[in-house]
């Protein structure tokens, strides 16, 4: 059986992670008093704390490829011969790049595969989750591989940002320009609607003074997906702030497509330092592209039951 790997920008819960046997690999968060390993040393919640309350004086950064190399060895060690690593967007973390370069040495001892989900949050959890499932019906390390390939071309990932989020740093824009774009969202007090691109970078596809609106295109954007593909299963995320999100129930009661709520996500120390406290989003899957397909047969996520087990 082999082994799946992920970093801590996936908001997947440690506890839920431990259950299924699912090793993370943290993002860094630093701060005046120190380095701190995301989710494994520092609580979400205590990040939202200090962002309410001095919210530049956290910073993030990615895990080394030592870090991942000592996973991989620690793995390869114990017996395990192959390896599934799933990364967040290589074109908003160097956590792809490093993970790579741990695999590539890793590969003289075993198989390791790493795959950039081209997402981050639960979009990328999606992605995990479903590997998981694949492993516990049977699935063999390569088919889990492109397994993997293909669905992350289907999970979406859709964020309402309040104004002048940080957001994660988009190549070819300089610090002093970005500073500007978000004093300038900030000064207009317009919330962002936030997406990713093919190539996983964030880009901001909307903005609105009113939540309620963008909730609304969501919901369309959502329903458009739906009549292609047909159902869908998504999660919630929060960032801080649990009834932010009841700013998306009224446009998801909706009998014009067919979905599933499985989860809602809190996301990690460090998603939450770039999105910024009060963001909401969906991130989704057609059921059709999932581990078993049918919404009614379940596809390897923590279902809302569970939810109080792993404490959301």
């Amino acid at each position: 059986m082999f082994a799946i790997v992920t970093d801590t920008l996936s908001d997947l819960p440690l506890e839920w992670c431990d259950e299924h046997d699912v090793r993370l690999v943290p993002m860094h968060l630093r701060t005046r008093a120190g380095d701190s390993r995301d989710v494994l040393e520092v609580h979400p919640a205590d990040t939202y704390v200090t962002l309410a309350t001095k919210p530049s004086s956290v910073r993030t950064s990615q895990p080394s490829p030592s870090e991942f190399t000592e996973v991989f060895d620690g793995l390869l060690d114990s017996g395990v011969t192959q390896i599934l690593c799933v990364t967040a967007s290589a074109a908003l973390s160097q956590t792809y790049d490093n993970a790579v370069a741990a695999a590539r040495a890793a590969n003289k001892r075993g198989q390791v595969a790493v795959i950039d989900s081209k997402t981050l949050s639960a979009a990328e959890g999606i992605v995990v989750a479903d590997i998981v499932h694949g492993r516990e019906v049977g699935m063999g390390f390569e088919e889990a591989v492109d397994h993997a390939a293909r669905l992350v071309r289907h999970v979406t990932l859709l964020l309402i940002t309040p104004p002048g989020a940080r957001l994660f740093p988009r190549p070819g824009h300089r610090a002093p320009i970005r500073r500007l774009r978000r004093v300038m969202e900030g000064w207009m007090g317009a919330y962002g609607l936030v997406t990713l691109d093919e190539q996983g970078r964030l880009v901001t596809v909307g903005h609105a003074a009113d939540q309620r609106m963008l909730a609304g295109r969501i919901a369309r954007l959502m329903s458009l997906d739906a009549q292609r593909d047909g159902s869908l299963r998504y999660v919630e995320i929060c960032v801080g702030y649990p009834r932010s999100l009841s700013v998306l129930e009224k446009p998801l009661d909706t009998n014009e497509f067919i979905s599933r709520r499985t989860s809602v996500a809190n996301v990690s120390g460090a998603v939450a330092c770039q999105l910024g406290l009060g963001s909401v989003g969906i991130a989704y899957a057609p059921a059709c592209y999932l581990v078993g397909g049918d919404l009614d047969e379940g596809a390897g996520y923590f279902h809302e039951e569970e939810l109080e087990e792993v404490g959301l």
